[in-house]
């Protein structure tokens, strides 16, 4: 769990540096790059049970045609030396490409990650791995629909043999909590 934190801690920084340098990011195959996008959530007033939409969003992990990925890197990430952590576009095209023949959306296109989402079954099967919906409340009030629902990840992700030497690891993000 600690190292798909600091995955994700590195790409958010990642991206602030970018977007601070003026550095562009790759576009979607499509030409159109899109924003964020987190999944669905809602919940039945009756069922106190999660219900999180079936769709997954995650973060992959791209590695360099060296092998290398953004998970290796033991040096702060700078404007100085954030070029030598871009994935090529080639491994950008191939791994977009294999995701979407798997059957996933690939919503956002970074230079050393994709966003991708697709149905939990198809995240489970993938993956060989399996899901568990969380629900919390963040707003301090005990209103119905106002719970923050997600999944985590409740056995180790494998990346599948075709993506092996595209893709270092993937990870989940989980909704920020905020505090009054």
């Amino acid at each position: 769990m600690h190292r798909y934190l600091n995955a994700v801690c590195r790409i958010a920084g990642l991206f602030l540096i970018l977007l601070a340098t003026g550095c562009g990011l790759v576009e979607t195959p499509s030409g159109s790059a899109t924003a964020g996008v987190t999944p669905s959530v809602a919940r039945n007033q009756k069922d106190p049970k999660p219900n999180v939409t079936e769709d997954v969003t995650a973060e992959v992990i791209l590695r360099a045609a060296d092998g290398s990925s953004i998970l290796d890197v033991d040096e702060g990430i700078t404007a100085e030396n954030i070029s030598k952590y871009r994935v090529g576009t080639e491994v950008i095209e191939q791994a977009t490409r294999t995701l979407e023949e798997l059957g996933f959306d690939v919503l956002e296109v970074g230079p050393v990650s994709l966003t991708i989402s697709g149905e939990k079954t198809l995240f489970e099967s993938v993956f060989q791995t399996k899901l568990k919906p969380y629900s919390r409340d963040d707003s301090g009030t005990k209103v119905s629909g106002t719970e923050t629902s997600y999944y985590e990840i409740t056995e180790p992700i494998r990346v599948p043999d075709q993506l092996s030497s595209l893709v270092a690891d993937v990870a989940l993000p989980t909704p920020p909590q905020y505090f009054r």
